[in-house]
């Protein structure tokens, strides 16, 4: 059995453009949370935004349009577990990071 390789010269590069993300620092805290976590922009004042928050598998467990400044997320209803958050400006740009809920 004979096996030849190739090399492939790329002249453009190969990826995954990212658009839309905002220029806003989200800072989702406590992290792991308990009973509430607090939403924070850090950069920015007076952004509407809606929030999300997936399960593992991806499902929406919760979302709430909230003003970016500084909001509180009540957490008791929502069991422990690994979730994901994105944040949705109203300029369309977006945030997103992880969130671990303990009890």
């Amino acid at each position: 059995m004979q096996f030849s390789l190739r090399l492939i010269k790329l002249s453009a590069p190969v990826g995954i453009k990212e658009n839309n993300i905002s220029t806003s620092e989200i800072v989702v805290s406590p992290n792991p949370a308990k009973n509430f976590f607090i939403i924070q922009n850090t950069l920015s004042a007076n952004n509407e935004a809606a929030f999300f928050l997936y399960d593992a598998y991806g499902k929406e467990v919760f979302k709430k349009n909230i003003d970016v400044n500084s909001e509180t997320i009540n957490s008791e209803n929502i069991p422990s577990g690994i979730y994901f958050w994105k944040i949705i400006f109203t300029t369309l740009n977006y945030q997103s990071g992880k969130l671990i809920i303990l009890k």
